[in-house]
């Protein structure tokens, strides 16, 4: 038994290390959105939400919508050349080309996204540097998972988040925690960060950039895959505040997104699980024996340890938040315990996204996606109006489950042959 255990800590060790990092950065980030409700009024933290919503829409159409492709294909050229000059030419044409997109809509549709996120001009112009922040944030992100460095990835992400906390801090003692200032930290919190890491990155394995008209159609035509799949995705984890800012007040919208903070706080941990095992997979498609053990071995031990923290948390979410926040946010608990059952199909469904990936299945993703964010605000509306913001937290389950149980299906129907 003793051998059995060391044995599988021997196997996982890896994994292990970079879950503990992954699971440091992510909770710092998760902590975050928790520390500004307790600072800001509900109104004000509904202003916030509605704030960071417009920045990752803006992030997810132009930055991540490239970021899944850039890692498969960094990693196939890794593994040919040992370099990955002509994969980081590619990303860097398109982020220089999404950059300019941004600014031009952004000033186009400034009036309708400050009208929406109850916004000054001077928060306005803030907003704009948060967004590139977070892109920032986003590449470097990438380029670690692209050089196969992922315990870098996770460091990277550990330290933005703890600067990010620091920064807070700085803000609490010598100024005020309002939306300005929070602008200003996810600006600054990834560039901090990446000069600490600055030293981790062989750039003999980025120059000099080449580019190449064959790996530059490839990446756009899956990234443009990833842009429709990534829209549903937003569509799915934001679209919830779309429909209550119509139906209820600013308020009841800050008291939603406190308790949604935990389904997108467990959700970043289950979509670890795909960047971790995106480049192992992408170099191990044809070898059966290791797909068997990923998929037999470890993704039920994942899933089980996965299964036991979110009903642990299930049970603790009252206590913690009526202790921090009393009674100005006591009905978001009932949100975040119905979210949490979403979370145990999002994890679920995340060990297959790597093989889809590898598979070149995004466009089964990505018209998967759009379907089930139809559905989620479909039932938004209805739930909405019949029950009020509970029914965005039902909606949003109820999509989850929906795509649980079509990526298994598609899976047994159409990839276990392939590579098992």
């Amino acid at each position: 038994m003793l051998k059995t255990i060391k044995k599988d800590f021997a196997h996982g060790k890896n994994f292990l290390i970079f879950s503990i990092l992954k699971v440091l950065g992510q909770a710092l980030f998760a902590v975050l959105p928790l520390i500004f409700a307790y600072f800001l009024s509900p109104e004000g933290f509904g202003a916030y939400s509605l704030s960071i919503m417009i920045i990752y829409l803006f992030t997810i159409l132009l930055v991540s919508s490239s970021t899944q492709p850039f890692v498969v294909y960094a990693n196939e050229e890794l593994k040919k050349t040992n370099k990955i000059s002509k994969t980081i030419t590619t990303r860097l044409v398109l982020l220089a080309i999404s950059t300019v997109v941004f600014f031009i809509l952004a000033f186009a549709f400034a009036g309708p996204i400050s009208k929406f996120a109850s916004l000054s001009r001077n928060q306005f112009y803030l907003l704009l540097l948060a967004y590139l922040g977070v892109g920032i944030k986003y590449f470097f992100e990438s380029l670690f998972l692209g050089l196969n460095q992922r315990n870098h990835h996770a460091v990277y992400e550990l330290l933005t988040a703890f600067f990010s906390i620091l920064i807070v801090i700085y803000f609490y003692y010598f100024s005020t925690i309002n939306l300005e200032n929070i602008f200003i930290m996810l600006f600054v919190a990834p560039i901090i960060a990446f000069l600490f890491m600055s030293f981790a990155i062989d750039y003999s394995k980025l120059f000099p950039l080449k580019f190449n008209k064959t790996a530059f159609r490839s990446m756009l035509d899956y990234t443009k895959w990833m842009l429709l799949g990534n829209t549903s995705v937003y569509i799915v984890n934001w679209g919830d505040n779309l429909v209550l800012r119509y139906f209820v007040s600013l308020k009841e919208i800050g008291i939603y997104n406190l308790g949604y903070q935990v389904l997108k706080g467990l959700i970043m941990l289950s979509v670890a699980v795909n960047l971790y095992f995106l480049p192992f997979i992408s170099q191990q498609i044809n070898n059966k024996t290791k797909i068997r053990d990923y998929l037999y071995k470890k993704r039920p031990k994942i899933f089980l340890l996965g299964l036991a923290g979110i009903i642990a948390l299930y049970f603790m979410l009252p206590h913690f938040i009526n202790l921090i926040y009393g009674d100005n946010y006591k009905e978001s608990v009932t949100v975040a315990r119905i979210l949490l059952i979403a979370a145990v199909f999002v994890l679920y469904r995340e060990f297959y996204s790597p093989i889809f990936s590898t598979l070149r299945q995004y466009r089964f993703i990505q018209t998967a996606l759009m379907v089930f964010a139809a559905l989620n605000i479909i039932l938004d509306f209805f739930l909405v109006a019949w029950i009020g913001f509970i029914g965005a937290a039902v909606a949003t389950t109820i999509a989850f489950l929906f795509s649980t149980i079509t990526y298994e299906w598609y899976f047994r129907k159409y990839c276990k042959d392939r590579i098992l």
